[in-house]
């Protein structure tokens, strides 16, 4: 007979609420019903979450219907922690009827937050009907006028509190369809293979530096948590698995300029050139709160692995040189801007054009330097290395290229093992 001592039953404790906290919670059906006044028929809105791909990546059937309206939705929840599930934008209609609710279903972002003591599920929204967007198609056809403006109004602004009905084991029916679709975009992208073991990301918000912030997730790990877009541009390399590798982009906010205009570059192949770009101020991801990409990792032969271990990073001395952008001019004068958008710390640059210093030991400040260059024919290189990190680590900053063909602003981000560079091929 096993005689269980105090540390034995610690131990058995502590085991079952391993198991405990293991356990996926998300899956299942969650109902809400929405009947603010009792002579109107209720609203009532199901999410079926099925079991996740790689435990991450939820595809979800939406149903919303009231006594006029009847409609189903595939799209897919993307995990962020144990508790939130962010909500991928794009809602495909399997079911639409008497009519369609075309992109107000724009309005349901945000993400899912699970509140296991009560088994309640809250939707926490992004607010996209403070910045001026506004849906069409309320009044084409004014029989439907009404129960249109009710769902609408549901769908972006009530409060949305769900509770479990039931647990689901079992895959969507439509699983396959949804990650293999190459008509529809669900908001994860095709899949890409990569046969080395690590990728770089960098985040860059090109546009405006307005509080941007966002999360990264990969396989389930969080890798970047709230990261302000403005602060940081470049991380560690992250080390891929064997296999399936799914990184999920979470839009924490809008910042003060919405929506969320964070890009995300991926590099791998090792150098200091992006290869994928994923990007919420693309046209499918406008006002997104979740985008998934999906990475492949296939081990390479011995030959293959032989020659990427031969590539090397591009070389600023002793520093790793990292592409920032690329332009192209019809002409050969740019005019340069140079500023620091956030707090001046005394950091240092100096910049230079095709290998010949511009500026040496430039202070970036609040206010604007400005320098006319001169391209030559065909590639130019401009690059900005950091002479020290300022009193607030990385030396930051933004510089504005103008010309007749463009005007563009672009962050660069620097330290003493790192420089940016800009590439600008002259056409002339």
């Amino acid at each position: 007979m096993i005689k269980f001592t105090k540390a034995l039953w610690t131990i058995l404790l502590l085991c079952m609420l391993h198991n405990l906290s293991a356990q996926d919670n998300f899956p299942g059906k969650w109902e809400v019903q929405y009947k603010p006044w009792p002579h109107i028929p209720a609203i009532k809105m199901e999410l079926a979450i099925y079991e996740p791909i790689q435990g991450m990546v939820y595809p979800t059937i939406l149903r919303l219907s009231n006594h006029l309206f009847e409609g189903e939705y595939d799209f897919l929840l993307i995990k962020k922690d144990d508790n939130q599930l962010g909500i991928a934008r794009n809602k495909y209609p399997i079911l639409e009827k008497p009519f369609p609710l075309k992109s107000w279903m724009m309005y349901l972002n945000g993400h899912f937050e699970l509140d296991e003591q009560s088994e309640k599920f809250i939707l926490q929204r992004l607010w996209i009907d403070r910045f001026g967007v506004f849906m069409d198609g309320l009044y084409d056809d004014e029989l439907f006028t009404h129960p249109k403006t009710f769902l609408r109004d549901f769908l972006y602004q009530v409060p949305i509190t769900f509770e479990r009905k039931n647990k689901i084991k079992e895959k969507h029916p439509r699983e396959k369809e949804i990650l293999g679709s190459e008509e529809i975009y669900y908001g994860i992208y095709d899949p890409i293979k990569v046969n080395r073991p690590e990728l770089r990301i960098s985040v860059l918000d090109e546009e405006k530096f307005d509080k941007d912030t966002v999360t990264i997730v990969h396989n389930g790990k969080i890798i970047i948590d709230k990261l302000p877009v403005g602060e940081t541009m470049f991380m560690d390399d992250i080390t891929l698995e064997e296999g399936d590798n799914y990184f999920a982009f979470f839009a924490e906010n809008y910042g003060d300029l919405p929506p969320n205009t964070a890009n995300f570059l991926i590099y791998t192949e090792g150098g200091d050139e992006p290869q994928y770009s994923f990007d919420f101020t693309h046209r499918s991801n406008v006002y997104a709160t979740a985008m998934v990409a999906h990475f492949i990792y296939e081990k390479p032969k011995l030959e293959e692995n032989k020659v990427q271990q031969t590539q090397k990073v591009l070389k600023d001395g002793d520093r790793d040189n990292f592409l920032i952008g690329r332009l192209q001019s019809s002409e050969n004068k740019v005019l340069l801007k140079i500023w620091d958008a956030q707090q001046e710390d005394g950091d240092l640059i100096t910049i230079h054009l095709n290998g010949k210093p511009l500026l040496e030991n430039m202070e970036v400040r609040h206010q604007p330097r400005f320098i006319e260059i001169t391209l030559k024919k065909g590639v130019n290189q401009l690059l900005f290395r950091a002479e020290n990190v300022g009193r607030i680590p990385p030396n930051t900053g933004v510089v504005e290229l103008s010309t007749k063909d463009f005007q563009r602003q672009i962050l660069f981000n620097t330290d003493m093992n790192r420089s940016n560079y800009i590439e600008i091929l002259n056409l002339e």
